[in-house]
């Protein structure tokens, strides 16, 4: 169940994603925009994701992602922002009979808008040796960049907990600012299983400032 540690492109995670993400197609349409000034047409976004094993257990523990703008139907490089990286969870079992990671990208993007953003899911899973139990443990990573040159300053956002949706929206309220909705869950309780709250966590597109947040009970047993 261990994958080894690799450098890969958006097409390679494609097919490194979790197994619930291969039952649909990942929207690519935030990749083809015009956000470069001054080139003809629109330009290929491209993200790059790229898996580190730091602590050489032969298991990616690190996860790094930038994009890269392309002259549209070209291999023209016009530019690309800084890699930012995060860690996988903490691998939540005490004694593993296995330990696997995974990554879901959730791409974001529209044509009012310079800035290419991904939101992954990040999950370790384990199963305890002896019980069998699964567990599984969540981080929610989002990454910003503005596309229209090269960006050294990209924002990223975490959250230790599983993302369920990620919308932009533009200028919600009127009031002039782009803003990403961020919605996570968690279980509140250890000790109930079925227990879970929904956290809603408004954001700054431009700058990944939290506006405001808010949490909901959403399951009760």
């Amino acid at each position: 169940m261990k994958k080894a540690a690799l450098p890969l492109l958006f097409a390679v995670g494609l097919h490194a994603a979790p197994a619930a993400s291969g039952d649909t197609f990942i929207n690519t349409q935030p990749l083809f925009r015009d956000v470069v000034t001054g080139t003809a047409g629109v330009e290929t976004i491209v993200p790059v994701f790229v898996m580190r094993d730091t602590n050489n257990d032969n298991r990616p523990d690190v996860l790094y992602v930038k994009f890269r703008v392309y002259q549209g139907g070209t291999t023209t490089l016009l530019n690309e922002s800084a890699f930012r990286g995060v860690f996988f969870p903490d691998n939540p079992c005490t004694n593993a009979s296995w330990v696997d990671v995974d990554m879901d990208p959730h791409l974001l993007g529209n044509a009012s808008s310079t800035r290419g953003t991904v939101v992954v899911a990040l999950t370790t899973s384990c199963q305890e040796t002896g019980s069998g139990n699964y567990k599984d443990a969540f981080r929610t990573f989002v990454y910003s960049a503005n596309l229209a040159s090269a960006d050294n300053s990209p924002w990223t956002h975490v959250q230790n907990r599983e993302v369920i949706s990620a919308e932009g929206i533009d200028t919600m309220g009127g009031d002039g600012v782009n803003e990403l909705i961020l919605s996570t869950i968690y279980n509140p309780d250890p000790n109930i299983e079925n227990a879970a709250n929904l956290i809603v966590t408004k954001l700054n597109f431009a700058t990944g400032a939290i506006l405001n947040q808010a949490i909901y009970p959403i399951v009760r047993p």
